[in-house]
């Protein structure tokens, strides 16, 4: 059986695409610029378990390059924004996983009928959502009102950079300091725990917990103070540097 191309490689695809602005980048993927957003389109395949048989799986992918530009400049290796991305099926009045099956050994007919598909659902639906997420403004919405989902470092680490960007500093100021709180207050809750334990089974070598939050996030939100410092008009409206979060004495 002969094996089928990628199925962005199909001119009818690309065209339409290109249609509506987007190049192919690469094997996997179309984008585009609007407004200040990159917008992708992103390609992947499943079998499940199926021969000669190709299960597509199409994410929309927003990335915002004056975010990045800020990250750049904050010199924090720890975290790297990339953006935020979604199945096309999950903006679906049903909100569902989609897939779109194609067999080495469908006819033209079948294989345009899936293209149309997914063209259409772009028309339908992944227009919209790029248009709704284009500005920063527009994604800073979208993580205050929960709207957007993504990793587990959201919003935590992403919307304070977003705030930043957007010369919002107050703000970012404000989210920084709650987060702290929040951590400060896990990790001593773990600690309390573990002092627990200790006490109730006289286990003397139960393990600190390695939390990545608690260890990392004071670096990041001292970066982005001392660069809300440094773009404030005079030193006295500088926020000074935090207290550490809760130490470890005693154990």
């Amino acid at each position: 059986m002969e094996k089928k191309r990628y199925i962005t490689f199909d001119k009818r695809l690309i065209e339409a695409f290109e249609a509506m602005g987007f190049k192919r980048k690469n094997q996997y993927t179309f984008i585009r610029m609007q407004n200040e957003a990159l917008q992708s389109i992103g390609f992947t395949h499943s079998t499940h378990n199926e021969k000669f048989v190709k299960h597509y799986n199409i994410t929309l992918h927003v990335e915002y390059p004056k975010v990045n530009d800020i990250l750049q400049l904050l010199h924090y290796e720890n975290y790297i924004f990339d953006g935020f991305g979604i199945n096309i099926g999950y903006l679906h009045e049903n909100r569902h996983f989609k897939e779109y099956r194609i067999a080495d050994n469908d006819d033209d007919g079948t294989v345009e009928s899936v293209i149309n598909s997914m063209v259409s659902d772009m028309k339908n639906y992944g227009l919209s959502y790029f248009e709704k997420y284009s500005t920063i403004e527009s994604a800073i919405t979208g993580m205050e009102t929960g709207k957007i989902t993504s990793t587990a470092l959201w919003p935590k680490y992403s919307l304070p950079l977003f705030y930043l960007t957007n010369n919002q500093y107050d703000a970012a100021l404000i989210h920084l300091t709650y987060n702290e709180q929040q951590i400060q207050n896990g990790y001593e809750k773990q600690l309390a725990e573990i002092k627990e334990l200790r006490n109730l089974h006289g286990v003397k070598d139960v393990i600190i917990p390695n939390d990545y939050d608690y260890k990392n996030y004071p670096i990041f939100a001292n970066k982005i103070r001392n660069f809300i410092c440094n773009n404030k008009k005079s030193e006295s409206e500088c926020t000074p540097e935090p207290t550490r979060l809760c130490t470890v004495k005693g154990f």
